[in-house]
């Protein structure tokens, strides 16, 4: 690495999950070393971090999400070794070679102590510098030091002494070997031959040896690494009886899979091209690269000069005009056109169409802000001057008029990936083009699972998986009916091979999307099997040219609009990245709070968060979160952001204390009623839910006030859910929603298990993540006869429900929790699953 490049921090692009009592250091080196932090068990997590098998959710993310979970050593590790070591090494089931062992070395070269440190941590043991109680084996090269001498005093019973050789032989052969045949005492030591003459004497360089020439007082033994004055012969030796006693120092016994390369560690030979390998073998001698002939040179420059000719002519046909088939060149801004990234939709003009029927009004006008930000227009209506229509598919008058008139015809994914990349470019993902399908899609019966994608990918399968009627599923089981992978390897990849589900890479995906239903038939076509692709979700443009012939003609920019904009953007403010459909804002679960009003029916869907729980991480300081005496533990949620740094400011100054937990606050500040994740765990927990007035009249009388005249009514939103707030925290207080009941979640119900399951618990509710028989269900009751153990469920999940249906047990939808905890009572009428059959119907 060259002295201006700057070293990427180990743990770049790692979203993790701690589950358990995990030590605070792990996540500060998490941290500190580039990793993101997630709260909850969802797909965006890429490692999975505990120490405890016996945690509910080590369960759910092995089975459910088939996400690695690792023990925390693995990151301090990975940290020594200043790279991300191979994830199966901390497997927490996974029987470890050297399980159990702490291992010391003494007389033992330092290169040679870095492959043993590797070999014993891989396998599961310890390595440590400090000769203690807890020692098991002391691995010496020469039967003599400290270490050796004391070691031998404690008995063989206390602890194992053996060479180096020993590790290697274990595994190589993936079992623990006796100790008593690799005892240093049974090695032939050669006697010192004299040193060479000094004029003789050649320079080597020779590995620092790990020595224990004394004890201290304590019993501990610590390792010093300086040069010994024998080095050459102790590596000479070292050599010899290793030739003897038939141990190889080869990395490559230590696994049978490749293992990444670590600081300080010869790659191991498993790694090695094997025509290179055998070469090795063979002659005795490294492969030399063969030696070419001048002549042979000649005739690789003659041969290169004739291709840059034929290069050469092909490029003057072309300019005379002859017949040769060119692809067609599609085109953003005019390229002579210098258009600054803050301003890369000007000259667009805008028409929308379809989305007003799928977002709402809101959104929609949130689109227009930013284009208009970014240099663009959109009009009320179609006519000659608008370059764009965005649409969301091919159904309408408007699509085909647009079309037959030359226009940009894009979509809202389209719009999002020109402005988080701020160039407005030609379509080149096949979710920028409108959908083909209306309300009948080819898949609606299919059941798709993906494997092996990145966060981003991962949305844009599910949006393709969406637009061909499908549903997707975050785990992989036998009612899947195709699984989606980047890679043939992989858990749900075993599953699918095991149980005959087909495995196909995204261009089947893609043919489906532009509604070429050739890809649906059997058997299946050798392309969509083929995953050694140069680009996953490349289009096959051949099949768009028309709909690309709106973008063969570059856009020009008039003057008049570059004379507007130079005016003028000095003085505007841009935001930082594009906008979001829907259902992208539905994908982050984990940055999600306010949940959106819809009916029962259907599944809810979150929304952005603000940026107002920020503010509030800044105001809390590390112990607050517990009640100080009769002060108030104050927790709020949708207050503007401005006013609320105002309301901290002064709920300090009276004394009180602001929380951003739901778990334990005396009391929830909001001036509206809103279905946040805050407001719905808290209701169930607070004495008082007030506006944010009761804390400005405090601050006027320098005291907390009586709360009464100042709890919060919503008159529109009480009447919408039919509650009264009053009225529901009185109940609240005289028992738990909950209490004695047992909830099941699936996993893809919406706002996500996670946020249902803090919301149950603190109604008193208990969740497991293992679902019982239905046997067990249907006998679990209320003493009044009702169901005592709940399953929440949604559409997406219905194959993992069937059983339940088929015994015509009750299968609740979210609302079930979620509108009850905000009326604090029971409705085991209103929030069933439909059954699939009628759910078809």
């Amino acid at each position: 690495m060259t002295s201006t490049e700057v070293a990427k921090p180990v743990f770049e692009g790692v979203n993790y999950l701690l589950i358990g009592n995990i030590d605070d250091k792990i996540e500060e080196l998490l941290n500190d070393n580039g990793a993101t932090k997630d709260s909850y068990l969802t797909e965006m997590v890429t490692h999975v971090i505990c120490d405890d098998i016996e945690q509910d959710e080590y369960a759910e993310a092995v089975d459910l999400f088939e996400l690695p979970v690792v023990s925390s050593k693995w990151v301090t590790q990975s940290l020594k070794c200043g790279c991300i070591l191979p994830l199966e090494a901390f497997n927490l089931e996974k029987y470890r070679l050297f399980s159990g062992l702490v291992v010391c070395a003494s007389q033992i070269a330092l290169a040679d102590y870095k492959t043993l440190w590797a070999m014993v941590n891989y396998h599961g043991g310890v390595c440590t510098r400090k000769f203690n109680k807890t020692v098991t084996h002391l691995f010496c090269n020469k039967p003599s030091g400290a270490k050796y001498d004391h070691a031998m005093k404690l008995g063989e019973s206390a602890i194992r002494i053996v060479t180096i050789d020993w590790a290697h032989d274990c595994v190589k052969s993936q079992t623990r070997k006796s100790e008593r045949e690799y005892h240093p005492k049974l090695l032939i030591l050669e006697k010192p031959k004299p040193p060479a003459p000094a004029a003789a004497d050649v320079s080597l360089t020779v590995p620092m040896e790990i020595t224990d020439d004394s004890i201290n007082v304590s019993g501990v033994f610590d390792i010093e690494e300086s040069p010994q004055a024998g080095a050459k012969v102790a590596l000479a030796k070292m050599v010899s009886n290793r030739m003897q006693a038939g141990g190889a120092v080869r990395m490559t016994d230590m696994t049978s899979k490749p293992m990444m390369q670590i600081p300080g560690i010869p790659m191991p030979i498993s790694e090695i091209p094997k025509a290179a390998l055998r070469n090795i073998i063979n002659s005795g001698q490294p492969p030399k690269s063969p030696i070419r002939s001048g002549t042979e040179k000649v005739k690789d420059l003659l041969a290169s000069l004739s291709q840059r000719k034929q290069q050469l002519m092909a490029g003057q046909q072309l300019n005379q005009g002859q017949n040769i088939e060119l692809t067609p060149t599609y085109y953003g801004h005019d390229p002579s056109d210098t258009v600054p990234p803050e301003l890369c939709l000007l000259g667009c003009v805008f028409y929308i169409t379809d989305y007003q029927h799928i977002v709402k009004k809101n959104e929609i006008d949130v689109w227009k802000t930013v284009i208009d930000q970014y240099g663009g227009q959109v009009d009320a209506s179609y006519s000659n001057r608008i370059t764009h229509l965005l649409c969301a598919n091919q159904k309408s008058d408007i699509y085909q008029l647009a079309v037959n008139d030359g226009k940009r015809v894009v979509t809202a994914h389209w719009l999002n990936a020109c402005l988080t990349q701020k160039c407005m470019k030609p379509p080149w993902h096949v979710l920028h083009f409108p959908s083909i399908y209306g309300q009948n899609k080819p898949c609606s019966s299919q059941i798709i699972a993906i494997s092996k994608f990145s966060e981003t990918e991962r949305i844009q399968l599910k949006y393709m998986i969406s637009c061909i009627g499908a549903r997707y599923t975050s785990y992989m089981t036998a009612t899947n009916s195709a699984l989606i992978c980047k890679k043939p390897s992989g858990s749900k990849y075993d599953k699918a091979r095991d149980k005959r589900i087909p495995v196909l890479n995204v261009q089947w995906l893609n043919d489906l999307v532009m509604g070429h239903l050739e890809a649906l038939k059997l058997p299946i076509p050798p392309k969509y099997q083929q995953f050694a692709l140069k680009d996953d979700f490349q289009v096959d443009i051949s099949r768009l040219h028309h709909l690309l012939k709106g973008w063969m003609q570059p856009l020009k920019i008039s003057k008049d609009t570059w004379k507007k904009f130079k005016s003028s953007s000095s003085n505007t403010s841009y935001p930082s990245a594009g906008i979001e459909t829907a259902q992208t804002a539905a994908n982050k679960r984990k940055d999600a709070d306010q949940l959106e009003d819809e009916p029962a029916a259907k599944r809810v869907k979150l929304s952005p968060t603000s940026e107002l729980d920020s503010i509030i991480d800044k105001c809390i300081k590390e112990g607050q979160d517990e009640v100080h005496g009769n002060q108030p533990l104050i927790l709020m949620t949708g207050i503007n952001k401005t006013l609320l740094s105002d309301l901290v400011e002064k709920v300090e100054k009276l004394g009180g204390s602001i929380t951003n937990k739901a778990k334990c606050p005396t009391h929830l500040v909001a001036n509206e009623l809103v279905r946040t994740c805050k407001f719905l765990t808290a209701i169930s927990v607070v004495r008082h839910i007030v506006n944010t007035e009761w804390i400005e009249k405090s601050a006027e009388k320098g005291e907390f006030i009586d709360e009464v005249p100042f709890t919060l009514r919503d008159d529109k939103a009480e009447a919408m859910y039919s509650i009264d707030i009053p009225e529901s925290l009185r109940r609240a207080r005289m028992r738990p929603l909950f209490k004695d009941m047992t909830f099941y979640i699936t996993p893809s119900t919406d706002p996500g298990k996670p946020l249902i399951r803090d919301i149950v618990i603190s109604a008193g509710g208990t969740v497991v993540n293992r679902r019982p028989s239905v046997r067990a269900i249907a006998m679990q009751r209320t003493p009044r006869g009702f169901p005592a153990f709940i399953v929440i469920g949604c559409d997406n999940d219905r194959q993992l429900l069937i059983d339940m249906f088929h015994r015509r047990l009750p299968v609740y939808n979210a609302e079930f929790v979620l509108t009850g905890v905000l009326r604090q009572e029971l409705d085991y009428t209103l929030f069933h699953m439909k059954p699939p059959s009628q759910n078809a119907k």
